[in-house]
């Protein structure tokens, strides 16, 4: 079972460049500013996906010379392995959310991207280390090595030990340890995680590829991805089955583990890690062993992509595509002459003794009817509802006493109650039940089921407006782009029209022209 996850991004992260050219082994870099490397950090070099792009650490505790050098150990070393397959997308602001990319491989997407500095102070101690057979594409063996200290939810950590090492495998990962490796005469001693003196100069250990002047470095937020898996359903307990450096020179963006002892009916979380402050990202939204099904925001959103031909998304973000699916739902409700059957539902109110008033549902979008249960003999009844003018006038003068046996009931719509007259006298749980069409949920993950007939709507949508986008800067676009969201128009109209259960035929969904045939008389 291959587990995909999508690296972070880098747009937002602290960047420089190389000022000259480096070689394959060279012990120092020079970069046009190295404001904010910190010690102990992991600097990028080279841009994500590129074959040569690999990732060293910025050592501590270092020495800083007059010429502002900066000492640092390989953390990890990326490779290019052609045998990686391709997965889902990133998205523009961080949280992890999933989506598969075949049939028996789950992957994941952060749906948005990691804050630049993350705090939570270790408390507990664990080692991490991946063993050189381990790989994104192998079967990992995971101990540990790194400590871990989680973002809000989470608050594993721990004391990492130090110690120059870096050992790349043959599949491209490598086991870290820091370790400060000094720059030529100290002149003063910087305590670990502050920030280096202003400058260009940066010593490092040798590099593993050689680099070109004005290539890109960058100053990570995470390096390393961890993977959790429930044997016991969608809502049992996960545990950590492995911890993978980030595969940052994969062109699909993407880090790959192989969990060869998964099954299907297994859901899956992933997160992100920083090896440097021990920190750990909120876990991603769970995903089944098969991958998200047909009707869900990521299956959806994994054609789409497939279908622009942005898997990376360049162009557009998960983040962005969920906000303009919630915009079609909002625009679908507005359209609509009466409400969708897809949205109609119920739910049960708890009556309170001597209170005469109920809140009812939030979500709430056009109220149908309401039954109520008596408590003495369990009966149910369907009641009439009355303007609220006529309740204030029955309650008028509170000469009734309060009694289980309902009369009427009003809606009043200033505080989103119901009203019972006369005021309930016994308190009963679900007594009451609210029939309803409901507004459309907010998506705000790739797990959430689209509730429309079909997908199709959705697509068309985010099919105008990606080429409207486009279309900003390629004025060719913009005719594609009035293409689909004329297609779209279009399918809102046809979603009224297989709304009605009442007229039309299966097969063209149209309403009965009106006219009738009569007998002709013998």
């Amino acid at each position: 079972m291959k587990l995909r996850s999508k690296n972070i991004l880098t747009q937002g992260l602290e960047k420089s460049f190389l000022t000259t050219s480096v070689s394959a082994g060279a012990t120092s870099i020079s970069v046009a500013n190295n404001d904010l490397f910190r010690d102990n950090a992991r600097i990028m070099i080279g841009e994500m996906g590129h074959e040569r792009t690999e990732i060293v650490m910025v050592g501590g505790p270092f020495v800083i010379s007059s010429s502002s050098s900066i000492s640092a150990s390989p953390s990890q070393s990326a490779s290019y392995s052609p045998s990686r397959s391709p997965s889902v997308s990133p998205s523009a602001s961080y949280s992890p959310s999933i989506s598969p990319s075949s049939s028996d491989s789950a992957s994941y997407s952060p749906s948005r991207s990691p804050s630049k500095s993350p705090s939570r102070s270790p408390s507990s101690s664990s080692s991490a280390s991946t063993s050189p057979s381990s790989s994104p594409s192998g079967s990992p063996s995971v101990s540990p090595s790194v400590s871990s200290s989680v973002s809000p939810s989470r608050s594993p950590s721990v004391s990492p030990s130090v110690s120059p090492s870096s050992s790349p495998s043959s599949s491209g990962s490598a086991s870290v340890s820091a370790s400060a490796s000094p720059s030529a005469s100290p002149s003063a001693v910087i305590p670990p995680g502050t920030e280096v003196l202003a400058g260009n100069a940066v010593t490092i250990s040798a590099t593993i590829f050689s680099h070109d002047a004005d290539t890109p470095v960058y100053v990570l937020t995470y390096d390393k991805l961890r993977f959790h898996r429930s044997t016991s359903g969608e809502s049992g307990g996960y545990s950590q089955i492995a911890e993978v450096d980030m595969d940052v020179d994969n062109s699909t963006l993407e880090t790959v583990y192989d969990d060869i002892s998964g099954l299907s009916s297994y859901y899956y979380k992933v997160s992100f890690f920083d090896s440097a402050t021990n920190t750990e990202s909120e876990l991603s939204d769970s995903i089944p062993g098969t991958g998200y099904e047909r009707g869900t925001v990521g299956f959806l959103l994994n054609e789409f992509f497939e279908e622009v031909s942005d898997t990376t998304q360049q162009n557009m973000s998960v983040s962005g595509a969920m906000a303009l699916i919630n915009e079609v739902n909002d625009d679908v409700i507005s359209q609509s002459r009466r409400p969708y059957r897809m949205l109609k539902t119920s739910e049960l109110l708890d009556i309170v003794g001597d209170s005469p008033r109920i809140a009812l549902p939030t979500n709430l979008a056009k109220f149908d009817r309401l039954q109520y249960t008596h408590a003495t003999d369990q009966r149910t009844d369907t009641y009439r509802r009355i303007s609220m003018q006529e309740m204030e006038m029955l309650n008028f003068d509170n000469t009734l006493d309060s009694s289980d046996d309902l009369v009427y009931f009003s809606i009043d719509e200033t505080t989103n109650e119901l009203v019972f007259y006369p005021t309930p006298l016994t308190s009963d749980t679900e007594a009451v039940k609210v029939y309803f069409w409901k507004m459309f949920d907010e998506i705000t993950s790739m797990a959430d089921v689209l509730i429309t007939p079909t997908p199709r709507i959705y697509k068309l949508f985010l099919l105008g407006r990606y080429y409207r986008k486009r279309a900003v800067t390629e004025p060719k676009y913009m005719t594609i782009s009035d293409r689909f969201l004329s297609d779209y128009n279009t399918e809102i109209v046809k979603l009224q029209r297989m709304n009605r259960l009442d007229m039309g035929t299966p097969m063209d969904m149209k309403p009965d022209s009106g006219h009738s045939r009569g007998l002709r008389r013998l």
